[in-house]
């Protein structure tokens, strides 16, 4: 019922805090925060310790979080993609993608990777946004891609795909 609980290690409340919405996702710590996602798309940062909210901000519903070098990138369910700076929540720049995703994005090195529903792996560039490439699967990317070595992993529909993670050779 959009409750965000922090017990000690004794089983204690030390805070708790009222999202306002559904919190369907696992809270995210960075940096001695706490960020909550709320089912009406609102992200809140939380101060770790006391719990008092520190900024919120819609970045449109059932997104998805990654974090790399003071900047947070979110990816809504509906196609936005966005990067918000971590102290303020103020937005960086914005991108809508032509797709629907359910999986997490990747950062890594200077870029983003994203995989949607319509079966397109998008790679943006992390300072402005732009679309660095694109590749199609044809199928619809369910489950969260991994990476490791330069190579990204990424199943869609019954085949997984290893693609060079620099741009989808």
């Amino acid at each position: 019922k959009g409750m965000v609980y922090s017990f000690n290690l004794k089983g204690r409340e030390n805070w708790k805090f009222n999202a306002g919405a559904g919190v369907f996702e696992t809270p995210m710590l960075v940096n001695n925060r706490i960020l909550v996602s709320g089912s009406d798309g609102r992200l809140h940062s939380l101060a770790a310790q006391s719990g008092k909210e520190q900024w919120a901000v819609d970045v449109g519903a059932k997104f998805r979080l990654a974090f790399q070098r003071g900047t947070l990138y979110a990816v809504s369910y509906y196609g936005s993609v966005s990067a918000l700076e971590m102290e303020k929540g103020a937005e960086l720049w914005k991108k809508e993608l032509a797709d629907t995703f359910v999986t997490a994005p990747l950062v890594f090195e200077n870029r983003m990777v994203v995989a949607g529903m319509k079966g397109a792996v998008t790679w943006l560039n992390l300072d402005n946004g732009s679309v660095i490439a694109k590749k199609a699967l044809g199928g619809a990317v369910r489950n969260s891609m991994a990476l490791s070595g330069g190579v990204l992993y990424i199943s869609a529909n019954d085949t997984l795909f290893a693609i060079d993670a620099s741009g989808g050779g």
